[in-house]
């Protein structure tokens, strides 16, 4: 890229080129997007953002615009309100706000198209709020809430257009317990969460959804690292281990790849922050 930058958000366009939005660098939080050609193999500067964040969230729409939105803004608060990126116009227009402010929250879009924004740190404590957006109206209305609070926790929408989330913390004041081993699971057509548990705590790792519907759980934290991962069966409510990674890591990406391996990169891990790859077959 042009310039490093952390606590970021990448999102696949359509066209398969990636955008960068936001972060952190050494000083102060970015305003600049990027975006990867894949084709040139080039990483250029496009339109910034209206607003600088980081920790946000970014997920492409049915239409091909990214929705930017959350995140921590430029005096340590949560930012405020959303806006789109047009990749054909390569413009950014503001849109509705969220009724919460929200930053390390979950952003999914649903099969109807819709986008559920939920829990996450607010203003001053953890958000058990889940509200939904709809790309016709511009409008975020409120759906029903968590069972449990919790931030840094990681989503997947399941084959059957059910929402799992999982994982994350109760709290942010530092308590080695605060790690949740709860999960809830979202049925879009009842607005009800149902609460469920995880084989164990852990915040900051990632889900992958297979091809025959079973989630990879890779990664993460609690009390200290942790590189035991998990395979879960939706259809049985079952968990099962699997090939661990060689070595702990959070705040990593992970990548299904079209031979159903996944790439690990990325992240946390007990030197700093992580260079190196892992494929797990």
């Amino acid at each position: 890229m042009n310039e490093g930058r952390g606590a970021h958000q990448s999102t696949v366009l359509k066209n398969g080129d990636i955008l960068v939005t936001g972060g952190y660098d050494t000083i102060d939080l970015i305003l600049t997007v990027e975006r990867f050609n894949v084709l040139a193999n080039t990483w250029n500067y496009v339109a910034p953002m209206n607003q600088q964040r980081a920790l946000h969230q970014t997920i492409l729409l049915a239409d091909g615009r990214v929705l930017t939105v959350g995140g921590n803004s430029n005096n340590g608060s949560a930012a405020l309100g959303a806006e789109f990126y047009n990749p054909n116009l390569n413009t950014w227009t503001q849109t509705g706000a969220m009724n919460f402010f929200r930053s390390q929250f979950t952003l999914t879009r649903l099969n109807d198209g819709r986008i559920l924004a939920v829990g996450g740190f607010g203003s001053n404590s953890v958000l058990n709020s889940v509200e939904v957006f709809d790309p016709n109206t511009n409008n975020w209305s409120l759906l029903a809430p968590l069972n449990r609070s919790r931030f840094q926790h990681s989503a997947i929408l399941l084959t059957d257009g059910r929402l799992l989330i999982a994982g994350g913390k109760y709290s942010a004041n530092g308590n080695s317990n605060d790690y949740s081993d709860s999960m809830e699971i979202y049925d879009p057509t009842t607005n009800v969460w149902k609460l469920m548990r995880m084989p164990e705590s852990r915040s900051q790792f990632t889900l992958d959804r297979l091809a025959d519907g079973s989630i990879l759980l890779i990664g993460g934290r609690n009390q200290g690292f942790v590189n035991n991962n998990f395979r879960y069966f939706p259809n049985k409510d079952r968990w099962c281990s699997i090939a661990p990674l060689q070595k702990p890591r959070y705040e990593h990406f992970s990548t299904l790849l079209f031979d159903s391996s996944v790439l690990i990169y990325g992240g946390t891990d007990a030197r700093g922050y992580a260079r190196d790859t892992e494929l797990l077959r």
